[in-house]
């Protein structure tokens, strides 16, 4: 998943995170912020709103190996 959790409620992507750790036959891919980013609407798309923030210590408890792109 790229740059999707961070547009959900926190619990709507607790339960995301869960049903795609059920399916997954090897591996959950993410790809979003670490901490809360503040984005607002843009281009008249309320969708583009963060909902939610994300933290490596979060991933780390669901049991996620941790790989960061700047640091």
């Amino acid at each position: 998943m790229m740059d999707l959790l961070e547009h959900l409620d926190p619990a709507d992507g607790t339960a995301l995170l869960s049903k795609v750790e059920r399916i997954a036959r090897r591996k959950v891919m993410v790809f979003t912020p670490n901490g809360f980013v503040r984005q607002h609407e843009y281009d008249c798309n309320p969708l583009q709103v963060h909902r939610s923030s994300w933290s490596v210590d979060s991933f780390r408890r669901r049991g996620y190996e941790i790989y960061g792109m700047e640091g």
